[in-house]
C-alpha cells in the first residue's frame, strides 16, 4: 500500500508541476535552477525519506545506526548544497534547502507515523501553484475566460485525486471494511467541496461580451491574397490598419521599403529606451562580432520565468537611475534595457494578438554621456583581466593596418578612456548614415565602410566603433535591439497608439503620452563601452554622422494590427479550451503509465537478476518472480494462506509443481547431508529456468496482453 501511495504522490506532484508548461496563462516554463530543484532534488529527497521511513531515526543515536543507513541519511542532507558550489545558483540556495527539508520530513513522517494531515499540508503547496497561475490569468486582458476555468478544472481533479489517494492509504494502514468508513468518506467529499468553491471564486470574470472594433477611418476594404492579405490600396496613407488575423509575421520584417510594421508598445519614464535584444561580444578575425552563448544577458532573450527574475550579480556602477519599462510585444523573445535588475514573467494573451506578450522590466540605466565621462580613469590590471574577452582585438592581418592607421589618425595618446570614446564617435562626422539594419558584421564590410563607401546603416557604425574601441584599449561590444524614442514618434505613431489603446486593456492604464510605438524601422544596433566605475554604457554611434538623406524611414507608412477581441462563448474557443484539458490529463496519464511500467519491469528485473550467494533468500526472490509472472499471465493470485504446493495445483501442476516442491524443501528442511543443499539449489535453479520460459503463455494475443498488463503490479 505504501508503494502505491508513494507512486501516486509522485504522479500528482509532477502533474502539478507541468501545469505551468501547458497553461495558456503562462508562456514561460521553469528556469534551470528551479527545474533542478523541483524535478530532481525534491523527488530525490522524498524518495530518500521513503526508503528511510522504516528506520527509527529520531529515537536512536546517529552513530548507533547501521553504516548503510547513515550513508542514506547523509546523502539527502548533502545533495541540496550543490547550489553552494555553483555561484550563479546561490540565490536559489534558500529554496533548495527549504523545499528539500519539506519534502524529506513530510514524506518521512507520513510513511513512518501515518500522519495523514500532512497530505492536506501538501495540498496547500499545490494550491499555491494554482493560485499563481490564476494570478497570471487575472493579469491578462482576457475576454476569453475558458483558459482560467481549464486551469481550475485541472487542479481540482488533481488535488481531489491526491485527497482520495491519501484517504485510501489511511484506510489501508488502519484496516477495516468499507462500511466502517462512511463518516470518513463524507468528510472527504466535504473537503473536496470546500476546496472547489474557493478555486472557482478566484477565477476572473467571464461575463464580458464580444466586442468587434471598427476599421480605422482611412482603411479601405482588404481582400484576401498574399501573406496575411493585401494591404490598403491607398499606399500614401500615413497610418494603415491590417486585421490581426491577417497580420502574419509582419513584426519580424525588416524596416525597409515604404512601410514600417508595429513590433511593440513601450511605456517608460525615460524618453529614450535602448532595449537590448542580443549582445555580440566574440570578435572573429574575419566574421567580425558574433553572438555568444556564454553571455548571461543573452539568455534573457528566451529565458522563461515563473517568478520574477532578479539579477544575482549587480555591479556597483555610479550614475544609474532605476527605470521601470512596460512592454506589450508581438514577439515572444524578450528585449530589456541595460542593466536589467528585475524582469517579471511574460504574460500571454491571445485575445489581443499579435500583441500577445507583455512583461515589465526594471533596469539600472546609466545617465552618463560622452561629456560626463571625459574624466574616467584607466582600468586596473585585474579589471583588464576580468574584461579580457571585450578587449580582444585580433582581426585578419589584411585588415589590421587599416584599423590601426585609423586609430593613429585620431591621436588618442594621453587621453582618458572617455575622451577616446568621444574622438572615435566624432570621427564619423563625415560619414553618411542611412536608415536600415543588416546582420552582416564581417570585417571586410567594415573595411569598405571606412575606406571607400563612408556610408552605412547602424550596423556598420556600431561594429566599426566597437572594433576601434578595442584597439584603443576600451572594452567594447555590439548590442542589437530596438530603440524606443520620443524623437522617433510621428503623428502617425501617435494615432496608432490611440487606436490600439482603445481595444487593449493592458494599455488603458497609461496616458497616450507615456506610450511609444516601436516598429520594424526602429530595429537598431549600437555600441556599449565599459568605463571604470561607470560600467557598461550605451552609446549612439550614428549621433555624429550625416543624417539620412531623401526618404526618412521613420516617415514611412505606419502599419498596425486591428485588434479584434475574442468572444467568451464561441464554440471554437470552447473546443480549444477542452483540447488543452485533454492534453493535460493525457500527459498526466502518460506519466502514470510510464511510472507503472517502469516499476513493473524494474521489479521483475530486480527479482530476476538479484545478486548474492545462492541461499534461501535468493530462492525466495526467484519464487516471487515466478508468482508475479503467473499473476501477470492471467493466473489467479496466490493467497497468503496457500502453501506453494496448494497454489501449484491451481496453476496446472507439472513443472511448476516440482518447482514449488523444491522451494518448500529449501524453506522448511533443516538437516542436509554434505552437498545436498547445493544440489537442491542447483535443481531449483534448473526448474526455475524451465518454468520461467513457459511464461508468458504462447500465442500473440496472450503475449501482447502479458506485455502491457499491469495486473498485480503491486502484488
Amino acid at each position: 500500500m505504501k508503494k502505491i501511495f508513494l507512486l501516486m504522490r509522485f504522479v500528482i506532484y509532477f502533474s502539478v508541476l507541468i501545469a505551468p508548461l501547458f497553461s495558456p496563462a503562462v508562456v514561460v516554463p521553469y528556469d534551470l535552477p528551479m527545474l533542478i530543484i523541483c524535478f530532481l532534488i525534491v523527488p530525490f529527497e522524498a524518495l530518500s525519506a521513503y526508503l528511510l521511513s522504516s528506520v527509527r531515526i529520531f529515537k536512536r543515536g546517529f552513530l548507533s545506526l547501521h553504516a548503510g543507513v547513515r550513508r542514506k541519511l547523509i546523502l539527502p542532507l548533502i545533495f541540496p548544497f550543490i547550489f553552494m558550489l555553483l555561484p550563479s545558483y546561490q540565490p536559489y540556495l534558500f529554496f533548495s534547502l527549504s523545499f528539500s527539508a519539506a519534502a524529506f520530513f513530510s514524506t518521512y513522517l507520513l510513511f513512518r507515523f501515518n500522519t495523514l494531515f500532512l497530505s492536506f499540508v501538501e495540498a496547500v503547496f499545490y494550491f499555491f501553484i494554482y493560485y499563481r497561475l490564476i494570478g497570471f490569468s487575472s493579469q491578462l486582458s482576457m475576454e476569453n475566460p475558458h483558459y482560467s476555468y481549464i486551469t481550475a478544472f485541472y487542479f481540482v481533479v488533481l488535488i481531489f485525486s491526491y485527497f482520495l489517494t491519501s484517504f485510501f492509504y489511511y484506510r489501508g494502514t488502519e484496516g477495516g471494511s468499507l462500511s466502517e468508513y462512511k463518516r470518513e468518506y463524507t468528510f472527504l467529499i466535504l473537503i473536496f467541496i470546500i476546496f472547489a468553491v474557493p478555486v472557482f471564486v478566484f477565477l476572473p470574470d467571464g461575463s464580458r461580451s464580444l466586442d468587434f472594433i471598427l476599421n480605422f477611418s482611412n482603411e479601405k476594404a482588404i481582400t484576401d491574397g498574399g501573406e496575411g492579405g493585401v494591404e490598403d490600396e491607398d499606399a500614401n496613407a500615413d497610418l494603415k490598419g491590417v486585421p490581426s488575423d491577417r497580420w502574419g509575421n509582419r513584426s519580424r520584417r525588416g524596416g525597409s521599403g515604404n512601410k514600417q510594421y508595429a513590433v511593440m508598445i513601450v511605456s517608460s519614464k525615460k524618453g529614450e529606451v535602448y532595449s537590448a535584444w542580443e549582445y555580440l561580444d566574440r570578435l572573429d578575425p574575419v566574421k567580425g562580432f558574433l553572438f555568444s552563448d556564454n553571455e548571461v544577458l543573452n539568455n534573457l532573450k528566451n529565458e522563461r520565468f515563473v517568478e520574477n527574475w532578479i539579477n544575482p550579480d549587480l555591479p556597483y556602477d555610479s550614475g544609474r537611475d532605476i527605470i521601470s519599462t512596460f512592454y506589450l510585444s508581438a514577439l515572444p523573445e524578450r528585449s530589456v534595457p541595460y542593466l536589467p535588475f528585475m524582469i517579471e514573467p511574460t504574460v500571454y494573451d491571445t485575445s489581443v494578438s499579435p500583441f500577445s506578450y507583455s512583461y515589465r522590466a526594471t533596469s539600472f540605466i546609466s545617465v552618463h554621456d560622452i561629456d560626463s565621462v571625459s574624466e574616467s580613469r584607466e582600468l586596473y590590471p585585474d579589471e583588464k583581466d576580468d574584461l579580457s574577452l571585450y578587449l580582444e582585438s585580433e582581426i585578419d592581418i589584411k585588415y589590421r593596418d587599416l584599423f590601426n592607421s585609423y586609430i593613429d589618425s585620431l591621436d588618442l595618446d594621453n587621453l582618458s578612456p572617455g575622451e577616446k570614446i568621444g574622438k572615435i564617435l566624432k570621427s564619423f562626422e563625415n560619414y553618411q548614415y542611412e536608415i536600415g539594419f543588416d546582420e552582416n558584421t564581417s570585417i571586410e564590410k567594415l573595411k569598405r565602410f571606412i575606406l571607400k563607401e563612408t556610408t552605412g546603416d547602424c550596423t556598420e557604425f556600431s561594429n566599426t566603433a566597437a572594433v576601434l574601441g578595442r584597439i584603443a584599449g576600451i572594452p567594447s561590444r555590439v548590442v542589437h535591439g530596438y530603440l524606443a524614442s520620443e524623437n522617433l514618434q510621428t503623428p502617425s505613431h501617435d494615432r496608432g497608439i490611440v487606436e490600439l489603446q482603445k481595444n487593449i486593456k493592458a494599455l488603458q492604464s497609461f496616458s497616450p503620452d507615456e506610450l511609444l510605438l516601436v516598429t520594424t524601422a526602429h530595429r537598431h544596433a549600437w555600441v556599449q563601452y565599459y568605463l571604470a566605475d561607470y560600467g557598461w554604457i550605451d552609446f549612439e554611434t550614428t549621433g555624429f554622422a550625416i543624417p539620412p538623406s531623401g526618404m526618412d524611414m521613420n516617415a514611412a507608412q505606419v502599419v498596425v494590427p486591428i485588434i479584434r477581441t475574442v468572444s467568451g462563448g464561441g464554440k471554437a474557443d470552447m473546443l480549444k479550451g477542452w483540447l488543452i484539458v485533454f492534453k493535460l490529463l493525457l500527459f498526466s496519464s502518460a506519466i502514470l503509465a510510464v511510472f507503472l511500467y517502469v516499476y513493473k519491469y524494474s521489479r521483475l528485473s530486480s527479482l530476476l537478476f538479484s545478486r548474492g550467494p545462492a541461499d534461501i533468500e535468493s530462492a525466495g526472490k526467484k519464487y516471487r518472480y515466478i508468482l508475479l509472472k503467473h499473476y501477470l499471465s492471467g493466473y489467479p493470485v496466490k493467497m497468503k494462506y496457500m502453501t506453494p504446493l496448494e497454489y501449484s495445483r491451481e496453476t496446472g501442476g507439472g513443472d511448476f509443481k516440482k518447482f514449488s516442491s523444491l522451494y518448500t524443501e529449501i524453506c522448511f528442511k533443516d538437516n542436509y547431508a554434505e552437498g545436498e543443499f547445493e544440489s537442491l539449489l542447483n535443481n531449483f535453479s534448473k526448474y526455475f529456468d524451465i518454468v520461467r520460459k513457459r511464461l508468458p503463455p504462447s500465442g500473440f494475443r496472450k503475449k501482447l496482453s502479458y506485455f502491457f498488463s499491469l495486473r498485480g503490479i503491486f502484488y
